[in-house]
């Protein structure tokens, strides 16, 4: 009897295994089919990377607040000041200042948003997702009281007739994320910032792409942070046409650019003029400009 439980138990435990790797290989072949390659990488790493993603210090900090201030100040250092920028001069800003509060045109619609917006735009975030400083996250309002909905068409409503956001709106939690974990984990450039934001302002930041995304088309020749749209199509293209020309014995010459931290040295106020002048109504362009103030 002891030496049949023993096999049995050892049966057991080969089938478990080999159960749990069938379906991580249905797993991984269903991710590959439906061209989902970050997820795939992810599934993969996670079962075939030994590589430890948990530094014992950076930069030579290994206290928990000297790593916080580190990432604090290197984070810190990336702000550009739109308003210092030699090209943004005073007679720049009193114009825009002008085209904001002296427009005539506001958008005095009290139902701009309706209940079906602000319900489509919580169903498009994705679940599970971190909250911000106030502990709220998707879930907390998909399942409150239906009032909560009416009372966010209302609060979003008289954001855009104002122009004014809350200033919680601007209050989000920063993490570090790795940039390369084949470089050097202990290496504070090595790290990219990620902010949790207030989940009621991911909610009125859908509503207004949504209601106003006419506006927001970008060039056709921007593949990345563009919707059904990646790098890895341009790249795909782009190794297509060398390969072609290269087969031909002919010469190929490829001029790149990296801007570093594009997005953190955006000058605001130049951004705002661009705006207004694709004739996005000047209160939402008032509201994003007070939101980038307060963030």
């Amino acid at each position: 009897m002891r030496l049949e439980s023993k096999y049995k138990y050892k049966r057991a435990i080969k089938q478990a295994i080999r159960q749990d790797n069938m379906e991580f290989d249905d797993e991984l072949s269903n991710l590959w089919l439906n061209k989902d390659m970050t997820k795939f990488w992810n599934k993969w790493n996670s079962r075939f990377s030994k590589r430890s993603t948990t530094p014992d210090h950076i930069n030579d900090c290994y206290d928990d607040k000297n790593i916080a201030d580190l990432f604090s100040s290197h984070f810190a250092s990336a702000q550009y000041n739109s308003y210092a920028d030699a090209d943004i001069t005073v007679n720049y800003l009193n114009s825009l200042h002008l085209a904001l509060e002296g427009s005539r045109e506001r958008l005095n619609d009290a139902n701009l948003f309706d209940i079906a917006d602000i319900e489509s735009c919580l169903a498009s975030l994705k679940n599970g997702k971190a909250c911000g400083f106030d502990g709220l996250s998707k879930e907390s309002v998909l399942y409150s009281h239906p009032a909560v909905i009416v009372h966010l068409k209302l609060l979003f409503n008289m954001i855009c007739m104002h122009g004014f956001v809350p200033n919680n709106f601007g209050v989000g939690v920063i993490t570090p994320i790795i940039k390369d974990k084949l470089g050097n984990i202990c290496d504070v450039n090595n790290y990219r910032p990620i902010t949790l934001s207030p989940v009621i302002s991911k909610i009125f930041e859908k509503c207004i792409l949504q209601k106003f995304s006419s506006y927001f088309e970008s060039d056709p020749l921007q593949f990345g942070f563009k919707k059904g749209s990646s790098c890895s199509h341009v790249v795909f293209v782009l190794s297509q046409v060398v390969d072609y020309f290269t087969s031909h014995d002919s010469t190929v010459y490829v001029a790149s650019l990296d801007a570093s931290k594009a997005f953190d040295r955006v000058n605001h106020v130049k951004l705002f003029r661009k705006l207004l002048e694709k004739g996005i109504p000047v209160t939402i362009v008032k509201v994003l400009s007070d939101w980038y103030g307060k963030v």
